[in-house]
C-alpha cells in the first residue's frame, strides 16, 4: 500500500535497533457532542471512508465552534525550535535512541548525491529525518522523513524500538486505541491521498486499513470520541484562477 517512498526507506531503517526510560505523556481529550447539520441539503451524498474491517460514514456538521484548526502539529525544522526529549539525540546524520527496556536505536539519513551511481536514478532511496517529538496521548517518537520528492512518517516505540511507516501525521484518539494518519495530497501525485488508521497494541501497532479519497484531501483531523472524528477536507476551489485550496470540516461517524 505504501509507494516507493515509504516502503524502501522502512526495510532499510528496520535493521537498527534502541529505548530509554522516558517520561510518559498523559494525555486527555473530552469528548463532546457534535450537532449535525439539519438542513435538507439533496446534494450532499454522505461518504463512507472504508477502511476494511472498520467504516466511519461521513456527515455534514455546523458545530465547529471547539474545532480549533489543525489538531496536532504541523512538520517542523529539527533545529533550533524543536525541544529534544530525554534519550534523544543526533549525531551527524544519525538519530540515537535510548529505549525504555534498555537498549538503543538509530535512524541514518540517506542523503542524495547528484551522480552518485547508488542514489542515481533510484532517488526514492534518499530520507533526510527530522526528529519530530513524542505523539500526544501514544508512547510513540515521531520522526518526519523527506525524500528526494515526497516526504512520509515514521513512529518509534519507546518500550521496545518497534518502527513503522504512515504517509502523514498522526493522531492519537482519547483513550489511546487507535491512531489516524492523514495526508493530503490533490495536485502533485508525490505522496499518498488518504487517511490511515492503526490499532494501538502493546508493543506495536497494527494497521486497520487506509482510504483514499477521489476528490479531496484529509488536510486534519480531531478525533472527538472513539467513534467520532472532526476532519478538514482540502479541495481545489471552483472556478478561480489562480488554483486555490477550499476548506470544509465534517464530521466521521463510525458505522456499527
Amino acid at each position: 500500500m505504501k509507494n516507493l517512498f515509504c516502503l524502501i526507506p522502512f526495510l532499510w531503517l528496520l535493521q537498527s535497533c534502541a529505548s530509554y526510560d522516558s517520561e510518559k505523556e498523559d494525555v486527555s481529550n473530552e469528548a463532546t457532542n457534535v450537532e449535525l447539520d439539519s438542513s435538507e441539503n439533496l446534494d450532499y451524498v454522505n461518504e463512507i471512508i472504508d477502511f476494511g474491517e472498520e467504516k466511519f460514514e461521513m456527515l455534514p456538521t455546523n458545530d465547529t465552534t471547539k474545532f480549533q484548526g489543525v489538531e496536532g502539529y504541523e512538520w517542523t525544522d529539527e533545529y533550533p525550535h524543536l525541544k529534544w526529549a530525554n534519550g534523544v539525540s543526533r549525531n551527524s546524520d544519525t538519530l540515537l535512541f535510548l529505549l525504555e527496556n534498555g537498549d538503543t536505536t538509530m535512524i541514518i539519513d540517506v542523503p542524495y548525491i547528484e551522480g552518485d551511481e547508488n542514489t542515481r536514478g533510484n532517488e526514492h532511496l534518499t530520507a533526510q529525518y527530522s526528529f519530530q517529538g513524542s505523539v500526544p496521548g501514544a508512547n510513540y517518537w515521531h520522526l518526519h522523513a523527506g525524500g528526494y520528492e515526497g516526504h512520509w512518517s515514521v513512529l518509534i516505540n519507546k518500550k521496545n524500538g518497534f518502527k513503522v511507516v504512515l504517509s502523514g501525521n498522526p493522531i492519537s484518539s482519547p483513550n489511546g486505541e487507535y491512531l489516524m494518519a492523514v495526508n493530503p495530497d490533490i495536485e502533485s501525485g508525490y505522496t499518498i491521498n488518504c487517511l490511515e488508521l492503526f490499532e494501538v497494541l502493546d508493543d506495536s501497532l497494527r494497521e486497520i486499513g487506509s482510504y483514499e479519497p477521489a476528490d479531496w484531501g484529509p488536510k486534519s483531523v480531531k478525533w472527538i470520541s472513539e467513534d467520532e472524528l472532526i476532519i478538514t477536507k482540502m479541495t481545489i476551489c471552483p472556478d478561480t484562477d489562480n488554483f486555490e485550496y477550499c476548506y470544509e470540516n465534517v464530521l466521521l461517524r463510525r458505522m456499527k
